[in-house]
Formats: structure tokens, C-alpha cells, sequence
């Protein structure tokens, strides 16, 4: 009987085994900000849609007042744990792919339109070959916001 369990279990450890380095980190929106605009909320989303646009991201509209913007993969130096030790402690800052995308969704306030941002930029980690989040301090989807405050 022992001879019989022991290939299964062996093929179960493996199994398992394998499942921990195909497992994927779950996606996190975690740079929300809210703003007020001085405009309508139909023209704060014409001109997300716009400036978008005429940048080359990609647009979608989720509902009648909610925009999503892919702003693509960039290179760029992000700081990476490296196997010694966890993100405040130990990490490298490597050259790699940074992919971001925001979520703005646009309602009414007193001053205009009430805009809500979900910003998600992840990075490629080298080592691993796994999509991870990103660091916070990349934002395009802030920057876009910005601009639209701004005018």
C-alpha cells in the first residue's frame, strides 16, 4: 500500500510546487484620488477622452461618465526587491517594462464635477517573470489630472 501512495504523493508535491511559481499577484487599483473640477461633467469626460487620444492611449468607455485609459508600457528604472530582503530594505533599481492605467470616474459637486482617479501601474520584474504593482509614484493617469485642473 505504501509502495502505491508513494508516486502519487510525489506528483502532488510537484504539483504543488509548480503552482507556486505560476501563481500570479492579484491587480491592485490603489492610487485613488478625488478632485473637484470647475466644468461640467460631460466636458471634464470629452476632454479625458481628447487629451487621451491625441496622446495614443487607448480609451474606453466603461459607462456614460466613467473613462479608462491604458497609457501603454514604458521602460523605465523602478526600484526592485531584490532575493535578500523585502521592499524597504533591500532592492536594485533595474531597467524595465512599466505598465499603467486609471480608471476616472466623473460626478457632480457643487463646483462642477466631483473626478475620481484609480490609478494601476505594474512592473515586469526581471528575476521573476511575473507582473507586480507598481511603484506609486508612477502616474500618468495623475499627470492627465493634473492638466485637466489646471485648465
Amino acid at each position: 500500500m505504501r509502495r502505491a501512495l508513494a508516486p502519487l504523493l510525489g506528483l502532488l508535491a510537484l504539483l504543488t510546487l509548480g503552482a507556486c511559481h505560476t501563481a500570479k499577484p492579484a491587480i491592485q487599483n490603489f492610487a485613488n484620488v478625488t478632485y473637484e473640477v470647475a466644468d461640467t461633467p460631460d466636458a471634464v469626460v470629452d476632454r479625458l477622452r481628447t487629451d487621451a487620444s491625441a496622446a495614443g492611449y487607448d480609451v474606453w468607455m466603461d459607462g456614460p461618465r466613467t473613462v479608462r485609459i491604458d497609457f501603454g508600457v514604458q521602460n523605465m528604472r523602478v526600484p526592485v526587491p531584490t532575493e535578500y530582503g523585502l521592499w524597504g530594505t533591500r532592492v536594485s533599481f533595474r531597467d524595465t517594462q512599466v505598465r499603467s492605467s486609471a480608471v476616472y470616474s466623473v460626478g457632480t459637486s457643487a463646483a462642477g464635477s466631483l473626478v475620481t482617479l484609480a490609478n494601476n501601474p505594474v512592473y515586469w520584474h526581471p528575476d521573476i517573470g511575473v507582473w507586480l504593482p507598481g511603484p506609486y509614484d508612477v502616474s500618468p493617469g495623475a499627470e492627465m489630472l493634473n492638466r485637466l485642473i489646471a485648465n
